[in-house]
């Protein structure tokens, strides 16, 4: 006598068969209906006259959280129940028997669903099973020869599926209309179907109540929380206008055949191609220079980042990459004079904004100040020394070449422009300076500034003598080098 009907379902009824695909558990329904009950269903010709008891396994393998479908390892769990334990039931006279039994066999439910089929207390994305079930006859019953029935099998899974809220959408720098969505799910592998069929629930995508797409847009969300369609799907320009959107989103290891989310709303969409404009103050002057990077608000896309620059320097460590809403702080200006920094904004889509308005700042310092920075804003190795065991030389010499002509007694010397000067200085540390000092020369140009304020770029030779195991003396030196 065979198992038919075998599934899994979710109650109250549990004498018709579930669903052979799996289940889907849903996030909106927590509050509603909250713990499912999710049981195996299966039937039978004969009750407990012939029936004595149930051997049930699992094998179970989940797909963690925003990992690959099916990253998990499989694990076993079995269980023997008797015929009373799985719930007999005959809902008519002359009907199959119905049996139902809960998954809460073993560890299960515990180490797959956190004790409980909530959305909101998942441990996995999904949860694929294996599942057998087999009788064991009462004490003389044979049927075919066999003690036991045929032994019936389940291939299936439980789902998780979320809300998708729709938050808005933007034309971007690379001509996509970007459509953007909050959900409490960190998947970045959703599949996403855009409607174009007024029939189906919710409707069609439109804009000015016309097809907003010439053919249905589908494929792979483009990060968690964004999906990108190409300016080709469009059927007219979009910047600024109003746009209804009804998209399906369905994880991409769920079979087809089980239901799928949707969000839909009207949004307008925000030209991402152009961002706002980065406003500028003066945090702080003096010794160093702050300042502050807020928002203009002149475009419908905020920038995310901005790179504040020292007009007209050429030193690259004057070119700050700060966030919106942060402050640059320069270091190693120049001292006595009044100095002139502008902005840029961009975003990681590629908009970029106008130039920033132009605030002054004026740059002083103590007399013993002296800061050695390097060039390289990746690691942004700065170093201040000052006090009265710091000392600086500096020379120069001009940019000349020297030639011996025939009949002249002396040497001709032939000047260029400008001058090269040399640096040295030196000081005493604590060992815990030293890697950051070593590690100076591994960097590329240095910017030095001597206690008049005046900077140099130069190419750094830096020396480290130890004069006790708590003390050691560095000698940093360079000639100067041009941009």
């Amino acid at each position: 006598m065979g198992v038919q009907n075998f599934s899994l379902s979710i109650g109250p009824n549990y004498s018709t068969q579930g669903s052979t695909d799996g289940i889907l558990i849903h996030e909106d329904m927590d509050g509603s209906y909250g713990v499912r009950d999710i049981r195996l269903v299966w039937s039978t010709e004969f009750g407990n006259d012939w029936n004595e008891s149930w051997t049930i396994t699992i094998s179970a393998r989940g797909t963690i959280k925003g990992a690959p479908a099916g990253s998990g390892a499989w694990h076993d769990y079995k269980g023997t129940f008797t015929a009373a334990q799985c719930n007999e039931n005959k809902p008519y006279s002359g009907s199959r028997t119905w049996w139902n039994h809960s998954l809460d066999i073993g560890s299960f439910l515990t180490d797959f669903a956190g004790g409980s089929w909530l959305f909101g207390r998942r441990k996995y994305d999904s949860i694929d099973l294996r599942i057998t079930c087999q009788s064991k006859y009462r004490a003389g019953m044979v049927y075919e020869g066999n003690t036991h029935s045929d032994l019936a099998t389940l291939d299936c899974s439980i789902g998780y599926c979320p809300v998708y809220n729709l938050t808005g959408a933007e034309y971007t720098a690379e001509g996509k209309l970007a459509i953007t969505y909050a959900t409490n799910w960190t998947r970045t592998d959703d599949r996403y179907y855009c409607q174009t069929l007024s029939s189906v629930d919710g409707g069609a995508c439109t804009v000015d109540g016309q097809p907003l797409f010439n053919q249905a847009p589908t494929g792979t969300v483009t990060a968690n929380g964004r999906i990108e369609i190409d300016d080709s799907y469009l059927t007219q320009h979009v910047i600024g206008k109003s746009i209804y959107l009804n998209i399906a989103l369905n994880a991409v290891y769920r079979p087809i055949a089980m239901e799928f989310a949707s969000m839909s709303g009207t949004v307008t969409v925000k030209d991402e191609r152009k961002c706002s404009t980065p406003k500028l103050s003066v945090a702080g002057q003096g010794e160093e220079i702050s300042i502050k990077v807020a928002d203009a608000k002149d475009k419908d896309v905020s920038f995310e980042y901005a790179v504040v620059k020292m007009v007209g320097s050429e030193y690259s460590n004057d070119t700050i990459t700060v966030a919106n809403g942060g402050t640059a702080v320069f270091r190693s200006a120049p001292f006595g004079k009044t100095l002139y920094f502008e902005a840029i904004g961009y975003t990681a889509a590629g908009a970029v904004s106008g130039v920033s308005n132009r605030v002054s700042a004026y740059s002083s310092g103590r007399n013993d100040a002296i800061i050695v920075s390097t060039e390289s804003a990746s690691l942004a190795l700065n170093k201040f020394l000052s006090g009265s065991d710091r000392g600086i030389s500096i020379s120069a010499e001009p940019v000349a070449d020297v030639v011996k002509i025939a009949g002249k007694s002396r040497q001709s010397a032939y000047y260029g422009r400008g001058r090269t000067a040399k640096l040295s200085l030196s000081a005493v540390i604590d060992p815990d300076e030293y890697d950051a000092l070593l590690a100076m020369c591994e960097q590329g140009d240095m910017t030095l500034r001597d206690p008049l304020g005046h900077r140099y770029k130069i190419l750094p030779s830096v020396d480290i003598t130890s004069k006790t195991p708590e003390l050691y003396t560095v000698d940093i030196s360079g000639s100067e080098v041009g941009g």
